[in-house]
């Protein structure tokens, strides 16, 4: 069973757009900035963005840079834009990592969905009236240093372990099943949705068995256990032991058909939206 679902990530790990407007006409080198987002991780009220100009020209400016970050906050998904740069750095020089501070407001269980970042670009000292570009968020990690634009969130105090409390399941997942009885492997979707330790979800099914799926999360020890009644005198259990972005384990069935094999789940690679380039990193 497969969930429609909105925007991303921009991946963020995520996918995020930036609409950044462009000063001029660049040599190629200059469209390669990489863009980030993530919840701060001292203030989950902040999305923390990250824009990494080590690949452009060295005379290459970005100015009018924006960025529109889709993300889930429990059940809801929404959207909000935010302008990068204003009258405390009117543009982006290269070779730089450049980092801002936006307030969500939206408590701490947050996950970004993707967006984009939309700008200008130009050689240094001289503007031109060209269209903006826009580009998708990058999936992976933003560099550890950067010039902060703005001022810093205030960090809030984290309980012992919160850090592992914040990882945040929900969404989509893409599995791999093996079945060691008769060595078939499967793909698919795995939707979860979670209320406090409690999960629930859907999983797409290749044999038009019940694809509802039901169990918990233990985020002290990261592991997850899920139930399915297949509707076919059969229940499917699964533990998996989470290892940073992945839960791997086993799947055993109880009941009139037997089965058991190993069970993978990694986030869905993002898809930029169409339009938005192939040269994003």
């Amino acid at each position: 069973m497969r969930k429609t679902m909105k925007p991303t990530k921009l991946s963020f790990a995520g996918c995020l757009a930036l609409t950044m407007t462009l000063v001029g006409l660049l040599p190629k080198q200059a469209h390669a900035q990489t863009c980030y987002a993530e919840p701060y991780s001292k203030n989950r009220n902040f999305i923390q963005v990250s824009i990494d100009t080590h690949g452009m020209e060295t005379n290459a400016l970005l100015s009018d840079v924006s960025v529109e970050v889709s993300y889930r906050a429990g059940s809801n998904e929404a959207k909000k834009r935010w302008q990068f740069t204003d009258s405390s750095i009117r543009k982006l020089h290269a070779d730089q990592v450049y980092r801002r501070y936006f307030d969500l407001n939206e408590g701490p269980d947050i996950e970004i969905l993707g967006g984009s970042m939309s700008y200008v670009n130009g050689v240094g000292g001289e503007n031109f009236d060209t269209g903006s570009i826009r580009k998708n968020l990058s999936s992976g990690k933003a560099p550890d240093k950067a010039l902060v634009v703005g001022s810093m969130p205030p960090a809030v105090g984290l309980p012992l372990g919160a850090a592992e409390v914040m990882f945040n399941i929900a969404g989509d997942w893409r599995f791999t099943t093996h079945s060691d009885t008769s060595g078939e492997t499967h793909n698919g979707i795995v939707t979860l949705r979670t209320e406090g330790s409690s999960v629930r979800g859907t999983i797409e099914t290749w044999d038009q068995s019940n694809g509802v799926i039901t169990g918990s999360y233990d985020a002290s020890t990261g592991t997850l256990t899920l139930s399915r009644n297949t509707g076919l005198e059969t229940t499917q259990k699964y533990i998996l032991s989470r290892n940073g972005d992945i839960f791997s384990g086993k799947f055993w069935n109880e009941g009139k058909y037997a089965d058991s094999g190993s069970f993978k789940l990694v986030r869905p690679t993002p898809i930029a939206p169409s339009g938005m380039g192939a040269n994003v990193h």
